[in-house]
């Protein structure tokens, strides 16, 4: 009888020796469960308020972009300068024109420099517009002499149209043309004006001269128009 006793309390102290220690590991491993939660939460807000902070700035990047002061009165880099009398005349003529304007492809200051001599301290403003096919010779040129340059830039720009005419390599079409072709100047203003398309190409070179001079007349007439 006594053995039975002592046996129970022994299986009795056993039962409650377990149970305490898994109490014990359950209560060792809830800290951690918390603690995993906790980080887990500020992980989520460290990457909203990062994902915010981007936004913000690609908000203050496009911000910059709006307010960015693309000024029209401004040269294009590589480009000369214009002032508001051959903007208007190059402008108008191109209107007048429409698609017979051939002249069609703006030169930089280093090709006119490398083509024709005019270096950029010879005019104030300008602009070169050239054929894009070499078929064509159409030519528009407008300059502002700098000062003290009048003479040289007169004397460089007809010095071309004068090439021009005594070159016995272009296509016969465009010689009457060439013919027709003027230096036309306004106090400090010197243009070259090469234009015009004509319908009946089958008449003698002095019926095409005469069309040719017909068919430039609207362009000197539209410079002449801004220094009235």
């Amino acid at each position: 009888m006594k053995k039975k006793l002592v046996s129970l309390l022994l299986i009795s102290a056993m039962v409650l020796a377990v149970g305490c220690g898994s109490k014990e590991k359950e209560d060792d491993k809830a800290p951690a469960d918390d603690n995993t939660v906790q980080e887990d939460t500020n992980t989520g807000d460290d990457t909203a308020t990062d994902e915010g902070t981007a936004d913000e700035g690609t908000t203050d990047e496009g911000t910059t972009d709006d307010g960015a002061d693309d000024s029209t009165d401004e040269a294009v880099p590589g480009m000369p300068a214009m002032d508001d009398t051959l903007t208007g005349i190059l402008t108008d003529v191109q209107t007048q024109y429409g698609d017979s304007y051939l002249a069609a492809m703006a030169l930089d200051t280093e090709s006119i420099s490398g083509l024709y001599s005019i270096t950029p301290d010879m005019y104030e403003f300008g602009f070169v517009n050239v054929p894009m096919m070499s078929a064509h010779v159409d030519n528009f040129w407008g300059f502002k002499a700098a000062e003290g340059k009048f003479e040289d830039l007169k004397a460089a720009v007809t010095g071309y149209q004068d090439m021009l005419k005594n070159d016995f390599m272009q296509y016969p079409s465009n010689v009457p043309k060439i013919q027709a072709s003027q230096v036309v100047t306004y106090g400090d203003y010197v243009f070259l004006v090469m234009l015009g398309t004509i319908e009946n190409m089958e008449q003698d070179e002095a019926g095409l001269l005469a069309d040719y001079t017909a068919a430039l007349q609207p362009a000197l007439d539209i410079i002449a128009g801004y220094f009235e």
